[in-house]
């Protein structure tokens, strides 16, 4: 019986049904605005909107261009973020020793110390290599693009089993051969050594991580940190041979498994029906008609009322779990208060997993791109750039119909004033009139269309200019200037870039405190736990440091570029200052190799030599010139003083 006093039919065990009816249809009830807003954020981003700005548009012969400036802008916020956190790979994190641990440390003295160092440096080594191996840098960057596009992201942690593959030398296959003229190898009194090598396998388990379309998950939106709520659910869909792989990992009941593999079957022999799930899923799971996975398949980290939970196990322990038992959801009952944390698996509304658990083993992670202040939801770019993008695409296409009209003169004529009448006019064309048309203009006349294209172009650039804005991803953040504009001075490029980085900033602190440190966490309690690192082992505390090195890296370079152009504007400061190291240092917080863009000493030298070999002739011609230019003033003297001479005498 529900809350509201009707009777339920369960179809298989009460806590199958609490899961559907208490925690399952309600949190998807409460996720159907955000589904709304999701869908028409992923049709912004994938260019298939339909919203538009003036009546009639798209419609007919009016332009459909998609003219996606939204989706510009996702990606390129999409890029600052992770250019700015991932660097070569690596997960921002550090590790510090708790007071405890400092405390051992100072009163070991100055070894104490260096065993705490590097202890520390061994353990954030040890994390840093296994998130490497699980690709942690990929699965963030999927969950970036999420948080741009959806305003939320998802990631989960799990266990798995790392295969590699090596070689090594099989003992005892070291054979004498012929010399190296066979090509055998180089050896001793013309022999040489030949080794077999056999494949080895290692495996070895590990946490890994997942990332999670928002689209698959269920959560209690009525807590303000995940933390705090009453569990997390995710929705899959598998194949039945997917689900009977499972039964090799812990905590699986085979006789579910079993039953949910044949009523799947079942349903699939009875023909394709309805799937009883309404709430929407992602375009991967609507878009593609012909599926195999049809089995619905629920993960469930959940608090659950103790009565369920004692009445579901005692179930499984005496092996009575006949679907036709009838059971009651006393809403009374399940508001006492009484309740434990429960991770099962549904298949069907069957539980094929089942154990107790801690809320601290809820394996999912959630950040925002965006605070929503007093809601649930997360806000992305998506969210910021929709109204101005419909704005600047519907002016974009009212510029492109108008100037199919203006540019393509329309004809009005008055058909009996013509023998036959044309179809179109074509350049060069001649038109038969009848003997009744007197004047031309009579038969047809031109209709102008007035061209306002100018005025719509006021208008793109105005919604352009919003946009930037909206979005706080000026295009000076996109390596572009303003469109007609180019920023005057260094200044200015730094103000815009300030502007936009302390935005950017505000994101990556997010994931910081949502993603990056949860994660090293779990990973630092793994290695506590399960062993493997013993002497790496200690009191230690996980700080992420996505924002700080953010912080450090946009205020380095800002400093940098003031600091160059204030000695730069002043000649006795230039004289000052070591222009080479100060641009070594511009380079490297701009991640740039200095040996690639700066000349070395011998370059240097090559330029100033090729310099003075095109100068030498040029210097040579100006001295001939000069020389030229004194002989003649010495020649012209001379004849004078002759001339001169010679009129005394006569």
């Amino acid at each position: 019986m529900t809350p509201d006093g009707t009777t339920v039919d369960v179809r298989f065990t009460e806590l199958a049904e609490y899961i559907e009816t208490e925690v399952f249809k309600p949190w998807s009830e409460n996720r159907e605005a955000l589904e709304l807003k999701w869908q028409r954020n992923i049709d912004d981003f994938r260019g298939l909107g339909d919203e538009t700005w003036k009546a009639g548009e798209g419609n007919d012969w009016r332009s459909k261009t998609q003219f996606n400036v939204g989706r510009t802008k996702m990606i390129a916020a999409f890029s600052l973020v992770v250019d700015l956190l991932f660097q070569g790979g690596r997960i921002p994190f550090r590790l510090d020793a708790n007071e405890e641990e400092k405390a051992r440390a100072e009163g070991s003295g100055a070894a104490g110390q260096e065993d705490l160092d590097n202890r520390i440096e061994g353990m954030a080594g040890a994390i840093a290599d296994q998130l490497s191996r699980c690709k942690a840098d990929r699965v963030f960057s999927r969950a970036v693009m999420s948080g741009v596009v959806y305003g939320e992201m998802w990631v989960k942690r799990h266990v798995r089993v790392f295969r590699s593959r090596g070689y090594r030398a099989v003992e005892g296959t070291a054979v004498s051969g012929p010399g190296p003229e066979s090509g055998a190898g180089a050896g001793v009194a013309g022999a040489s050594q030949t080794r077999r090598y056999e494949e080895v396998l290692e495996e070895t388990p590990g946490l890994a991580l997942r990332y999670v379309t928002p689209w698959d998950m269920f959560w209690d939106m009525e807590a303000e940190d995940l933390a705090d709520g009453e569990g997390v659910l995710e929705r899959r869909y598998m194949t039945p041979y997917e689900l009977r792989k499972r039964l090799s990992e812990p905590y699986f009941i085979a006789d579910a498994v079993e039953r949910a593999i044949d009523a799947a079957k079942k349903r699939w022999e009875g023909g394709p029906a309805a799937d009883e799930d309404t709430t929407r899923r992602s375009p991967r799971d609507t878009e593609i008609e012909k599926r195999s996975k049809t089995l619905r398949y629920l993960e469930c980290w959940v608090c659950v009322p103790r009565r369920v939970v004692d009445g579901f196990e005692q179930q499984l322990q005496s092996g009575d779990m006949d679907p036709k038992l009838t059971m009651e959801l006393n809403g009374q009952a399940m508001q006492d208060g009484d309740s434990v944390w429960v991770h099962a698996c549904l298949a069907d509304q069957e539980v094929v997993r089942y154990v107790r658990v801690e809320r601290e083993d809820v394996p999912y992670y959630r950040a925002v791109w965006e605070y929503e202040l007093d809601t649930f939801e997360g806000r992305g770019v998506a969210d910021n750039v929709h109204d101005m993008s419909v704005a600047l695409r519907g002016a974009a296409r009212a510029f492109e119909d108008n100037k199919k009209l203006s540019a393509n003169v329309e004809t009005a004529v008055i058909p009996k004033f013509f023998e036959k009448m044309p179809k179109t006019r074509v350049p060069g064309g001649i038109y038969r009139l009848s003997d009744e048309c007197t004047d031309v203009r009579q038969a047809m006349m031109p209709i102008v269309t007035p061209d306002v294209g100018e005025s719509l172009l006021n208008a793109i650039e105005l919604f352009r200019q919003l946009l930037d804005e909206v979005s706080q991803v000026p295009k000076i953040s996109q390596g572009m200037s303003p469109l007609g504009q180019s920023p005057d001075t260094a200044y200015e490029i730094s103000k815009l870039a300030e502007a936009a980085g302390k935005y950017i900033g505000s994101v990556i602190s997010n994931i910081d405190n949502g993603l990056i440190e949860p994660v090293v966490e779990d990973f630092l309690r793994w290695n506590m736990l399960q062993g493997g690192g013993e002497a790496w082992q200690g009191g230690y505390r996980v700080q992420a440091l996505g924002f700080s090195s953010f912080q450090d890296q946009i205020l380095q370079t800002q400093r940098l570029l003031n600091f160059f152009s204030l000695a730069m504007s002043n000649p006795v400061s230039l004289q000052e200052i070591k222009v080479r190291d100060i641009l070594v240092r511009i380079a490297k917080s701009m991640r740039l190799d200095p040996d690639e863009v700066l000349l070395t000493v011998q370059e240097k030298q090559q330029r100033m030599a090729e310099q003075q070999q095109t100068q030498d002739p040029m210097i040579q011609l100006a001295v001939a010139e000069k020389q030229a230019s004194i002989g003649k003033q010495q020649a012209e003297a001379e004849k004078t003083k002759i001339d001169g001479g010679v009129a005394i005498e006569r």
